[in-house]
C-alpha cells in the first residue's frame, strides 16, 4: 500500500514537472538527415506519352515510408511514359523502382522500392502535412543540381504563387536541373514543406532577370499518401464545370457548366465540399474531392447566400494505365489534357509522340495534332483504330488527316494530310510489366 502511494506521488511529480522544449535542429543536423533520406533518380524512356520528354534524365526523390519502401519525386521526373527508373541512396548501388502513383495534375509521383534495398541507417523524411509554410520561413532546397550530388541551396519562402491551375511555394532557394523531385526543407524544424518542382521565368521578359523557384506544397500530397495507405482510390476528380478566378481572389468560381441539368450558375463561388472546411483555391477544392465516389455536395455562395448543389464528379483516368498505338513510329493515344472534353467535343485521338529514327519524323506530323480521320474514317476509340490498322498489309500506305493550332495569325487552326506506310503496329503501355 505504501509502495502504491509513492508510485502515484512520483507520477504526480513527473506530470507536474515542466517539459523541456525540444531543441531546434541545426542546419548541419538537417542536412545530415536529408542525406540519409534523399535518393538519386535516373530515368530512361524512349517513347514519351502525355506531356513528357523522351530520353534520359536525372532527378531527386526522398524516402517517406521505410516499411513500405515509398519514395516521393516529381511526375515529370518519373514520367507518365513507359520508363525504366533506377534509384540509389548516397554511396549505394542503383536498383530499379516502380511507380504506384503518378498524378495527372500535381507534379507528384510515388515510387516503391524493395525494402531490403533501403540502407539500415536511412531515415524517413518528416512531412509538414498540416499547413503551407509562412512567408519568411527559412528553407533548404536539397538534391542534385546539375549533377552536384547531395547539395543544398538556402533561401526563404517568398509566399504562395498562383500559376494556373496550381498554387505553388515560391522561394529564392535556388532550384536547378537535377533538384526536381527533391525536398524543400524548413530550417525551423527540419520538416519537408514542399517538393522542388521548377524554375519560372516568362519567355517574353528580360532574359537577364533571375528566375524564381517553385515547389509543390505538402498538404495536397499528404492527402494522396494517406489515401494510398488506406488502399483507397487516389484518382483526380473534377467537377463538370469550368473554373475561373477574379484577380487576386483565388476562390474558385463557376465559369460555365458542361452538362445540362446541373444546378450551378455562372459566378457561383465554391466554398466547401460535403460540408467540410472552407475552400479558398482550386487546388484546395481538388484535394477535397480526392477519395470521393461519384458525386459530392458542393456549397456555393450565390448573390450573398449559401446554396448547396449536388454534382456528379468526372474521374480522371490513371496515367499509369494509359496505352497508345505505335503505328510505324507514330504514337497515337487519347488526349491527356484535363479540359479536352471542352475543346474536343468530337473525341478525336491525338499524336502523342513520334520516333525520330523512323520515316514518320520526315512526314511533317507534330505532337498534339488531332487526328480527324484515318483513310477517311473517323476513330474515337483506340481499339477500333488498332483493329482497322491491323488488317492492313505490310507496306500499305495510310492517310492521316490532322488538325493543329495554326501558325498564321489569321486562323485558329490549320489542317494537313500525312501519308505513312505500315512498317509495324504495337501497343505501348505507360506502366511496363
Amino acid at each position: 500500500m505504501i509502495t502504491n502511494v509513492f508510485r502515484f506521488a512520483a507520477l504526480g511529480m513527473l506530470l507536474s514537472a515542466p517539459v523541456a522544449a525540444k531543441p531546434e535542429p541545426t542546419p548541419e543536423q538537417i542536412l545530415a538527415d536529408a542525406s540519409r533520406y534523399t535518393v538519386k533518380v535516373q530515368v530512361l524512356n524512349e517513347i514519351a506519352l502525355n506531356q513528357d520528354d523522351g530520353g534520359a534524365s536525372m532527378g531527386t526523390g526522398f524516402l517517406v515510408d521505410k516499411k513500405r519502401g515509398w519514395l516521393l519525386t516529381n511526375a515529370h521526373v518519373a514520367t507518365r511514359s513507359p520508363s525504366t527508373i533506377k534509384v540509389s541512396f548516397r554511396n549505394g548501388d542503383e536498383f530499379e523502382s516502380k511507380r504506384i502513383h503518378v498524378d495527372p495534375l500535381i507534379d507528384l509521383a510515388v515510387l516503391v522500392i524493395p525494402t531490403d534495398k533501403i540502407p539500415s541507417d536511412a531515415v524517413e523524411a518528416s512531412l509538414a502535412c498540416g499547413s503551407v509554410p509562412a512567408a519568411g520561413t527559412s528553407v533548404l532546397a536539397y538534391g542534385h543540381p546539375w549533377g552536384m550530388s547531395y547539395t543544398a541551396s538556402r533561401g526563404i519562402v517568398a509566399g504562395l504563387t498562383w500559376i494556373y491551375p496550381s498554387q505553388l511555394i515560391q522561394t529564392d532557394a535556388v532550384i536547378n536541373s537535377g533538384n526536381s523531385g527533391g525536398p524543400l526543407i524548413s530550417l525551423n524544424d527540419g520538416r519537408v514543406v514542399g517538393i522542388n518542382t521548377a524554375t519560372y521565368q516568362p519567355e517574353d521578359k528580360d532574359e537577364r532577370g533571375t528566375a524564381i523557384s517553385l515547389a509543390e506544397p505538402m498538404p495536397g500530397i499528404c492527402k494522396i499518401i494517406d489515401l494510398l495507405k488506406g488502399g483507397k482510390d487516389t484518382k483526380l476528380r473534377l467537377l463538370p464545370i469550368a473554373v475561373a478566378t477574379a484577380g487576386d481572389d483565388l476562390r474558385p468560381r463557376v465559369a460555365k457548366a458542361f452538362h445540362s441539368g446541373l444546378q450551378f450558375q455562372a459566378g457561383d463561388i465554391i466554398t466547401a465540399v460535403n460540408g467540410g472546411a472552407e475552400v479558398g483555391t482550386l487546388p484546395e477544392l481538388l484535394t477535397n474531392l480526392r477519395g470521393l465516389d461519384k458525386e459530392a455536395m458542393i456549397s456555393v455562395e450565390r448573390n450573398g447566400k449559401s446554396v448547396n448543389v449536388r454534382s456528379p464528379l468526372n474521374v480522371v483516368a490513371d496515367p499509369l494505365k494509359a496505352r497508345s498505338i505505335n503505328f510505324s513510329g507514330l504514337i497515337i493515344g487519347r488526349p491527356w489534357r484535363l479540359d479536352d472534353f471542352d475543346l474536343n467535343p468530337d473525341n478525336h485521338l491525338i499524336v502523342e509522340w513520334y520516333e525520330v529514327r523512323e520515316e514518320v519524323s520526315l512526314s511533317g506530323i507534330e505532337v498534339s495534332d488531332y487526328i480527324l480521320n484515318v483513310d477517311g474514317r473517323r476513330f474515337s476509340e483506340l481499339d477500333a483504330l488498332y483493329t482497322y490498322l491491323d488488317q492492313l498489309p505490310e507496306g500499305a500506305v495510310v492517310e492521316f488527316m490532322v488538325k493543329r493550332l495554326s501558325k498564321a495569325m489569321e486562323f485558329y487552326s490549320e489542317y494537313h494530310q500525312i501519308s505513312l506506310a505500315r512498317t509495324k503496329l504495337d501497343w505501348v503501355t505507360a506502366q511496363q510489366p
